[in-house]
């Protein structure tokens, strides 16, 4: 009696361990896939062939009528990842925005089209779903886009739920994706990786290394900055100067 008995509980503890393995590998398959890079087509504002972004004039930048710094000459080309770093209320997010509008004096190429990026600043169709959202301001196709979004931690799932369904970490997320994604030809980036996992951060290191724009990176993350910039602009005190 006692052997049967033990041999029924073996019999079950081993159906138990067979039935946990196969959870185990149906989760494993019904996880979205999270693509390590994007290749993006180039076309659009990525097929221009321009050269100079822009060049500013030297000034200062202000906010409220309140002085911040002072910056010289700068300017961008094509195909240039630069980083602006700088302790925390410097002016960083209020300059970018500056030029974002194309409000600081200088040359600015017929061709440019900016896509920017701010926490702040989260431009979303409520009623449309996140793969729309990122759709309709981007010239690229649809496997490319939800490969992005997987990328960023937003599943296929995800990508077909409209934005009132989605966290306000998941909304900061898709304003990133949409960015990314966007016809442009420079992307200002203010602090992009909030919200993001490490996995998440990694493919986008990846993705901007990869990018064929160009690439302006308000950062405070010196790691993350010296693997995805060719050059950085500090603001030290109330002055913009080139890192060497």
């Amino acid at each position: 009696m006692m052997g049967s008995y033990d041999s029924q509980s073996k019999s079950m503890a081993k159906s138990a361990k067979q039935l946990e393995k196969r959870i185990e590998r149906l989760e494993k398959v019904s996880q979205p896939r999270r693509e390590a890079h994007i290749k993006m087509e180039s076309k659009g504002a990525l097929d221009t062939g321009l050269h100079s972004l822009f060049r500013l004039q030297a000034g200062q930048v202000l906010m409220d009528e309140v002085y911040l710094f002072d910056f010289p000459q700068i300017g961008m080309t094509f195909g240039e990842n630069l980083a602006l770093v700088g302790a925390n209320g410097s002016g960083k997010t209020s300059f970018v925005r500056k030029l974002f509008r194309k409000e600081v004096a200088g040359y600015y190429n017929p061709k440019l089209k900016i896509a920017y990026f701010a926490q702040d600043l989260i431009n979303l169709d409520e009623e449309k779903t996140a793969l729309e959202n990122v759709s309709c301001t981007s010239l690229q196709d649809r496997m490319t886009i939800l490969n992005l979004l997987g990328m960023l931690g937003l599943s296929y799932d995800k990508a077909q739920q409209k934005v009132t369904n989605l966290s306000g970490g998941e909304r900061v997320r898709l304003s990133l994706a949409k960015v990314l994604l966007a016809d442009a030809n420079l992307l200002i980036l203010d602090e992009p990786t909030n919200f993001l996992d490490m996995a998440a951060i990694e493919a986008l290191e990846t993705f901007l290394k990869e990018y064929e724009g160009s690439v302006l990176l308000v950062f405070h993350d010196q790691q993350f900055v010296e693997t995805s910039v060719h050059s950085q602009w500090e603001i030290v005190q109330a002055c913009l100067v080139k890192k060497s």
